[in-house]
């Protein structure tokens, strides 16, 4: 039984000096997840509660405490709380936290209610941004690493660009995102990108590199023009086909303008944007003794088409005038082929001295470019070999000294029935410039990596136009 207490003071069980007990166990009591519009790691969960009964003493405060492990251990987060509210912020998203709740009066602190829980969601963390790379005049694509959802699921991607343009982007939310717009001509443009989930949009990421979705056409275009080797002529007293020539420069692009190339076999023809062809040297029929076919053809004056240099002379392949055999040296870009030597005898090193064909003939110099990126050696190499008395031998075309021959300089069988080397034309201008429109029959590859800030076209074969 309770003990009242007397006139006197004093105190009761289960009572306080003011005639009241604790208050009562609170038993209403929510949680609450505010993620709309909070920041990463800044969650915010609602608490609410109904006042219990004060059992006779007023009750002065509320007691709110939180656990971090489902209950296990609790920490105050307030003494006393005035009200029967309290927004708990600053929580670390996609996270759970535990409440319960105490009122106070005088007489002492409530039994704790029972504990209730929420987890805090907010926006998304912001994206990783990666690559940004040009699709079409009108389309860039964007890469990005995504990151912490914030609890709530990432429905979507906003993309912004600098300078500033309306952008659209694909449906989905997976890497990489397309940014379509109206680029300007010329401008090169950065971009952010930001998560999206029900609660808001994220922070942006970093700016991503920059890229040019809508490239103008290149003002001027840097060449190389090689010709291919000549062809060998018939006959017993033949020369081989002589080296192709090379010739360098910068020609002025005009937009929408077609530009012909047209590469081919047996000394073809290179032509870019009305230069005049440069074929390789044909091979010449042999002459009197110790003058016999030479290859390749006269230099050029005209300013940047310095190809062709002066044909080396064959050599007498025979012991007279009516058995010779003698290959044509190889004219290079800016110097003579040498001499076309005579077959030597493997069994003792000597020299034939009848009716067997002459070696190819020296090549000769070659031009030098960095026009790919690393420098390269073109037009370098000789006339084919000579031709046997009655053509009783028929050798294949090879090239004179030097490895790197690019202009595939020799010439084919003496006897005319291979073709020289085909040529080649390569076209060199800005990254920042558009792609090259190719039409034809045109066989060629684009290299963007060989040569920083270039873009690189290599034509290898067939006739056709490029335009910008």
């Amino acid at each position: 039984m309770p003990t009242f207490g007397t006139r006197g003071g004093g105190s009761v069980r289960g009572f306080g000096k003011f005639g009241g007990g604790k208050p009562a166990q609170i038993v209403t009591f929510t949680a609450t997840d505010v993620g709309s519009g909070r920041a990463y790691n800044n969650g915010r969960i609602d608490l609410s509660w109904t006042a219990p009964s004060d059992n006779g003493a007023p009750i002065t405060g509320y007691l709110i405490e939180r656990s971090l492990n489902s209950g296990s251990s609790w920490s105050t987060l307030v003494a006393s709380n005035a009200t029967t509210s309290y927004s708990d912020t600053g929580l670390s998203s996609a996270t759970r936290y535990d409440y319960r709740v105490s009122a106070i009066n005088a007489v002492g602190t409530a039994e704790a209610s029972s504990f209730v829980n929420a987890t805090a969601t907010t926006v998304p963390q912001a994206p990783t941004v990666g690559t940004a790379t040009r699709v079409s005049d009108t389309q860039v694509s964007l890469t990005f690493t995504a990151n912490a959802t914030g609890g709530s699921t990432i429905t979507s991607y906003t993309i912004v660009s600098s300078p500033s343009i309306s952008i659209s982007t694909n449906a989905g939310t997976t890497s990489p995102r397309t940014a379509t717009g109206t680029y300007a001509s010329g401008i090169s443009y950065t971009f952010t990108i930001a998560a999206v989930n029900t609660n808001g949009t994220s922070t942006a990421s970093a700016a991503s590199g920059s890229v040019m979705p809508l490239q103008p056409p290149p003002s001027s275009v840097e060449y190389v023009v090689v010709a291919g080797g000549g062809t060998g002529s018939a006959g017993s007293m033949s020369g081989g086909g002589g080296a192709g020539g090379a010739m360098t420069g910068t020609q002025n692009i005009n937009s929408g303008t077609n530009y012909s190339i047209s590469i081919g076999g047996a000394g073809g023809s290179s032509d870019f944007a009305g230069f005049a062809p440069l074929a390789g040297g044909a091979a010449s029929a042999g002459g009197v003794a110790g003058n016999g076919g030479s290859g390749g053809g006269t230099s050029s004056s005209t300013a940047n088409h310095r190809g062709r240099g002066t044909a080396g002379q064959g050599y007498d392949g025979g012991y007279n005038q009516q058995q010779q055999s003698a290959s044509g040296g190889g004219g290079g870009y800016s110097s003579a082929g040498g001499l076309g030597r005579r077959a030597t005898d493997p069994n003792n090193g000597q020299p034939f001295n009848y009716s067997e064909p002459a070696q190819h003939g020296e090549g000769g110099g070659a031009l030098s470019t960095n026009i790919e990126g690393a420098a390269n050696y073109y037009a370098y190499g000789g006339g084919g070999f000579g031709g046997g008395y009655y053509n009783i031998w028929s050798a294949n075309g090879q090239s004179g000294p030097g490895a790197a021959n690019t202009g595939q300089g020799g010439g084919g069988f003496s006897n005319g029935t291979n073709p020289g080397g085909s040529g080649t034309v390569i076209l060199a201008h800005n990254s920042n410039a558009k792609d090259a429109t190719v039409s034809g029959g045109l066989s060629y590859n684009l290299n963007t990596n060989s040569r920083a800030g270039y873009k690189v076209y290599k034509f290898n074969g067939g006739s056709g136009n490029v335009s910008w």
